[in-house]
């Protein structure tokens, strides 16, 4: 079984006060546009690269327009990646460790007319104290202002926030369970279209099988024209652990066939996990394992 543990997916739960109540500058590369605090410098700017560095140097926010000459994958200092989705683009989120740097990086398939895609990446300088889950939720924050083609990231959040940063958000005891995953699973398996069900009206037999492998269900959620499932769980065991294959494995396929051979994703915020089954429209089931963000 393929296990890919991403550290970072696409969009911020709770960012950093490094940039909670500041301002943002828009920037645009052909087809794709982000956005950055104000305090950012500009250190390099051309018509295929634009280089931001943060003001106390510790990260280093790069976009260009590359031409892909060497491998994506397959060298040693990739500790994460995996396949996500970003307003509607397929792309390769990339997770690298060098001796004094860490690179989060998305990098889009779509190439334009002369043959380049879209490089996004967030450099955390690891000797100035650029620690993971920092790097991970600025990463995401950054990458919710991503827009494509004039489509967004996130629904309702690229053009709004670039203007005025919102303040972090503060989840109210009404709120229902797995609201606060909601821009995470719009960024990946969505087009800020998931909606949360009542439980207590829902019925399928997808929860029969969580039920009977001892996984207790907290939400559920539907994305992409309410054909995507996402279930937040609360399972007895680490999905990423390989020791727990033989339980993950089994209880995978049985929901992938409960859910009538479909796609669908497990959020399990005790154990920081998120699993995506995958196998409608090919000859085999695959999963693939990441981190939750940071919160």
């Amino acid at each position: 079984m393929g296990r890919m543990l991403a550290g970072a997916l696409a969009i911020l739960i709770g960012w950093p006060t490094l940039v909670a109540a500041e301002q943002w500058r828009s920037y645009n590369l052909g087809d794709y546009a982000f956005g950055a605090p104000e305090s950012w410098a500009v250190t390099l700017r051309r018509d295929d690269e634009i280089d931001l560095a943060s003001p106390d140097g510790r990260y280093a926010l790069w976009a260009r327009l590359w031409f892909p000459d060497e491998p994506l994958l397959g060298y040693d200092d990739i500790v994460a990646h995996g396949p996500l989705t970003i307003a509607g683009q397929d792309a390769l989120f990339r997770h690298s460790e060098f001796a004094s740097e860490r690179f989060l990086e998305y990098i889009f398939e779509p190439r334009d007319a002369e043959g380049r895609v879209f490089l996004f990446q967030l450099i955390g300088n690891l000797e100035l104290g650029a620690e993971l889950a920092e790097h991970q939720a600025l990463f995401q924050r950054l990458g919710a202002e991503l827009v494509v083609a004039g489509v967004p990231a996130v629904s309702g959040t690229a053009s709004s926030a670039i203007a005025a940063t919102p303040a972090a958000p503060v989840v109210a005891a009404t709120q229902p369970a797995g609201a606060e995953w909601l821009d995470l699973m719009n960024a990946r398996h969505g087009a800020g279209d998931c909606r949360l069900l009542d439980l207590d009206r829902w019925h399928h037999p997808t929860r029969a099988v969580l039920a009977a492998n001892g996984a207790l269900l907290r939400f559920v959620a539907l994305c992409r024209d309410d054909t995507w499932p996402v279930f937040g769980v609360e399972l007895p065991h680490d999905p990423r652990v390989a020791a727990s294959n033989s339980y993950i494995s089994p209880l995978l396929v049985r929901l992938f066939d409960a859910n009538g051979q479909w796609d669908l994703s497990l959020i399990d915020p005790g154990y920081g996990a998120l699993v995506d089954v995958l196998g409608r429209g090919r000859p085999d089931v695959s999963f693939e394992f990441m981190d939750l963000p940071m919160r």
